[in-house]
């Protein structure tokens, strides 16, 4: 893992370019299934209080995901595959990612390299508090105890994905490619693409990504409220400001299920094609359950 480089905050519009200074009214998805348990709970305690309620198991599910284990070559700003990557990138692309089973999340491509999506995770700049130091401290205790060394690392691994904090995290941001993935490596990456975008979609899609930009992350994944963002939210109501439908499904909602835009769907989007996959995706789980063709003459 490549050191954190120190990053500037990023400004709520990008400083220059036809969409910088033009409001963009968000379109926001449709219901279109029922309404689950998880629903009528948000409407019985009121979106702010639900979204507080849902932060701390949301934070351990997303760090159980990134405790998996890595078994093929990690894509860093340094590798050739990064390279072979942010070479096929165009304006409105769809930048899908993860680790192994992780394939978990999304982002828009405005095009220069300059990225917008939501990111669940503590900000690279907090400073570490006495529960970070406490978790810590537990998890290097029990990996010394003198038990079975799988026993050790699975039982320090569940005291590691305890959630640090309550705070936001990090939300909706603008940045780019590059500061992206010098924070956070991958072994995995979809490239999709709408090769009939016009123009005029592309503006709207860039517009309304950045009108979310500054918003803080959902961790209900609550799709229609338009306050808080996830990351797929983020991607499915840029594709929908440019004519295309993401279809919502029942999803994972922490441990719950609930109406939601997933990879998955992404991935089979109306209208959109691979371009570019990284080499370990069909081994991967997520590229076994969803196999792609790239497009010819890409």
């Amino acid at each position: 893992m490549l050191p954190v480089p120190a990053q500037p905050p990023m400004p709520s519009r990008p400083v220059a370019g036809p969409v910088a200074d033009r409001p963009v009214r968000p379109e926001p998805l449709q219901r279109r299934l029922p309404r689950t348990f998880v629903d009528k709970a948000e409407s019985f305690l009121g979106g702010d209080r639900f979204n507080k309620v849902m932060t701390l198991p949301t934070k351990r599910d997303f760090a159980i995901d990134h405790l998996e284990a890595i078994v093929h070559p990690r894509i860093t700003v340094t590798s050739d595959e990064f390279k072979a990557f942010k070479a096929v990138l165009k304006p409105g692309d769809i930048i899908l990612c993860g680790n192994d089973d992780s394939f978990v999340h999304a982002i828009v491509h405005l095009g220069e390299g300059r990225i917008v999506h939501a990111l669940a995770q503590e900000h690279w700049d907090r400073k570490p508090t006495w529960v970070d130091r406490a978790v810590e401290g537990a998890a290097d205790a029990i990996a010394r105890l003198p038990v079975g060394k799988e026993a050790r690392g699975r039982w320090a691994d569940a005291v590691r994905v305890t959630p640090r904090s309550m705070s936001g995290g990090i939300g909706v941001i603008q940045e780019t490619v590059d500061s992206y993935f010098a924070r956070s490596a991958r072994d995995n990456i979809v490239v999709l693409r709408n090769p009939g975008l016009t123009p005029a979609q592309l503006e709207a899609m860039r517009g309304n990504a950045l009108s979310h930009v500054g918003k803080a992350y959902d961790y209900a994944f609550s799709t229609f409220d338009g306050k808080r963002m996830y990351c797929t939210e983020v991607v499915a109501n840029a594709l929908a400001a440019s004519g295309v439908r993401v279809p919502t499904m029942m999803g994972a909602s922490g441990s719950f299920k609930r109406e939601v835009v997933l990879n998955e769907t992404l991935v089979k989007a109306p209208g959109f094609v691979p371009v570019w996959h990284a080499r370990s995706y069909p081994t991967t789980p997520f590229g076994k359950a969803n196999p792609i063709t790239l497009a010819p003459g890409r």
